[in-house]
């Protein structure tokens, strides 16, 4: 009886606190005209590393403000993956360690932002949750592999944006993200003497605790 009694309070608190959070809104719109509750931008970290031979890559994200601070964010991400053999070949000779030569993948997130200002320029701090899924060719010495892996990465990030009369916006921020491998597999696919070393570093890549985030965007304010 308890638990049912302090989940219909939660319920009530929430909904009552989503409704005060929409009324501002529309008080801030009518005292702002400049506020604008939809973001579309470009991510421009995966849009230019199509500039590389054999890359292509891309993606969006979608904002939405949900009260005066605080905006609801949708991303995407897809990538296909044909790098130039000697290419792949020089690396993983100067380097020592294995490389993606192709494949393909993406990524799809939840997350949330808040602002110190609804409007204009604003410093932001955000979560994000992103599934990501990915299949690849490694190439490491004369051994090939492939990989098959779904992840779930949790991502925290600060930073700054810009935002100009007309609505359109520069957004720069950085932040860590701590992957979770919920399912992955690594095989070796070559005929030639196997290598285990490959497939170890191979593994340590993909379970890789903490990876760096750049947060890059241009987009429109609607």
């Amino acid at each position: 009886m308890m638990n049912k009694i302090f989940s219909t309070t939660i319920f009530t608190a929430f909904l009552l606190t989503s409704t005060a959070n929409a009324n501002e809104m529309i008080k801030t719109s009518e005292r702002n005209p400049r506020l604008k509750p939809i973001t579309v931008e470009v991510k421009l970290l995966d849009s230019l590393a199509s500039a590389v031979p054999g890359l292509a890559s891309g993606g969006l994200s979608l904002e939405y403000y949900l009260g005066q601070n605080f905006a609801l964010q949708l991303a995407g991400s897809y990538a296909d993956v044909d790098l130039p053999m000697r290419y792949v070949n020089k690396v993983t000779e100067e380097t020592n360690s294995p490389m993606i030569q192709g494949g393909n993948g993406y990524s799809a997130g939840l997350g949330l932002r808040y602002y110190d200002a609804p409007i204009g320029d604003s410093l932001y701090g955000g979560l994000i949750i992103d599934y990501s899924e990915a299949n690849n060719n490694w190439k490491f010495n004369s051994e090939t592999y492939d990989s098959d892996v779904k992840a779930l990465t949790t991502s925290l990030s600060a930073g700054y944006r810009w935002v100009w009369e007309n609505g359109f916006l520069l957004r720069f921020g950085a932040g860590a993200g701590v992957p979770t491998v919920l399912d992955g597999e690594v095989t070796r696919t070559s005929t030639g003497p196997a290598s285990d070393e490959g497939k170890r570093k191979i593994d340590d890549l993909i379970d890789s605790k903490v990876v760096a985030k750049i947060d890059l965007g241009i987009g429109m304010m609607f």
